[in-house]
């Protein structure tokens, strides 16, 4: 009797342990289940957060709701905060070329360069020699001249019927070349050109194909 009492109080502790053993389990499962729904929350935020990202760059690639902002949706004007647009800088620029001899060229006589093979904003004309701002900005101007042998000749360039910049070339016995360059700040309307000196040879001068007038518009003016 002694006996079966003894077994009976062994197995009772044994079960008492063995329901322990599973307690102690359910208590780490429960723990683990817990971690795991916080790391869940945690990585659907980082994936809702990515994508939102990912719909603001699809927005800003395609620009169609710049054009339009009445019709911008939370992701446009989110984008608009972190990446505002900027539109194109304004663009003018030329490069003319004379393309024939100048004889018994006058006095302050307009020289056209009447091939125009650059001209970005269609500002300067190629019949008339003529530059007509249209951007108001810092350009810069730029004069090749190339004369015949034993000449002498002297150009200027004119702002609004004001000379602001002159070259000379002068030489002997071959062709005469000079370049120079100028810095001129310039209103919307304001023209530009090039005019013969009173100074220069006569019978044939500026010698075609090597002459060039060019200019470009180096900073736009900012506009309050």
């Amino acid at each position: 009797m002694a006996e079966i009492e003894s077994r009976l109080k062994q197995e009772n502790s044994d079960l008492k342990h063995e329901i322990s053993v599973f307690k102690t389990a359910d208590e780490v499962l429960k723990s683990r289940l817990e971690r795991s729904e916080v790391e869940n929350r945690h990585l659907k935020s980082k994936v809702d957060s990515i994508e939102k990202e990912i719909d603001i760059l699809k927005s800003a690639a395609s620009l169609t709701s710049f054009d339009h902002p009445e019709n911008d949706t939370k992701v446009d004007k989110d984008f608009r905060r972190v990446a505002p647009y900027h539109p194109p800088a304004p663009q003018s620029a030329f490069k003319a070329r004379l393309t024939h001899k100048l004889t018994n060229v006058g006095s302050e006589q307009i020289i056209p360069f009447d091939l125009a093979e650059i001209n970005i904003g269609n500002q300067y004309n190629p019949t008339t020699g003529v530059f007509t701002c249209d951007i108001p900005g810092l350009y810069v101007f730029h004069l090749t001249l190339t004369i015949y042998s034993d000449k002498y000749v002297e150009l200027r360039l004119y702002k609004n019927g004001q000379s602001m910049h002159y070259v000379y070339v002068g030489n002997k016995g071959y062709l005469g070349s000079e370049s120079t360059t100028a810095l001129i700040q310039l209103d919307q309307g304001d023209t530009v050109l090039i005019k013969s000196d009173q100074y220069h040879s006569t019978g044939d001068l500026i010698y075609p194909g090597y002459s060039y007038f060019s200019g470009f518009l180096l900073y736009p003016r900012i506009q309050n």
